[in-house]
């Protein structure tokens, strides 16, 4: 069974999984000439700014910086 957790709960994870992905993809070598790497980051960036951005409780939770400056869009 599937366990529900809030939507906080929902934002926090969400925040962090971007986090995670976007550490991954930043500095591997191929990102540049594949597509689907860079559009993934370019994704991920922007829905970590959303959150940043107009999510009121993003402070609580180490979520409030601005993305762009933490993962470049080179």
């Amino acid at each position: 069974m599937i366990h529900k957790i809030t939507s906080e709960e929902v934002l926090k994870y969400l925040g962090d999984y971007l986090q995670l992905s976007l550490n991954e993809i930043k500095d591997l070598p191929e990102r540049k000439g594949n597509s689907f790497l860079n559009g993934s980051y370019y994704a991920f960036v922007e829905c970590l700014e959303i959150i940043t951005i107009f999510w009121d409780k993003a402070h609580l939770y180490d979520l409030d910086f601005a993305p762009e400056e933490r993962f470049p869009l080179d």
